[in-house]
């Protein structure tokens, strides 16, 4: 084996696994598993533009999928991966939004009446 190899077997053999921390119950839903997550916040209105409780958001990203449902003022806490898909629906309405890069966000979701 050659000195690299030798040097990568040493840093792998010495490697230390640290034990995740403890899930705060109190935290929102995440699938921010990569290296930007990001913690959004945001609000649901309808096709009328009035706030839309009891709407389902769902987040879909590389890491998987996370879902939650708007308080009686259609807010919603969830923390996504930067770039990842957030839907929201109920009945028959449906909105979307893309996630970016920065940190935190603030995010309003605009449902369509959907042809039934």
């Amino acid at each position: 084996m050659s000195p690299v190899g030798h040097a990568l077997v040493a840093v792998l053999a010495s490697a230390t696994l640290v034990p995740a921390p403890p899930v705060d119950p109190r935290e929102p839903p995440s699938i921010a598993e990569t290296d930007r997550p990001v913690l959004v916040r945001g609000s649901v209105l309808d096709f009328r533009r009035r706030p839309t409780a009891g709407a389902r958001v769902s987040g879909t990203g590389r890491t998987g999928g996370v879902s939650v449902e708007t308080d009686d003022r259609g807010q919603f806490l969830i923390r996504v991966s930067a770039g990842t898909y957030l839907s929201a629906m109920k009945a028959d309405m449906m909105g979307s939004v893309v996630v970016g890069d920065a940190a935190e966000q603030t995010v309003v979701i605009v449902m369509a009446q959907m042809p039934m």
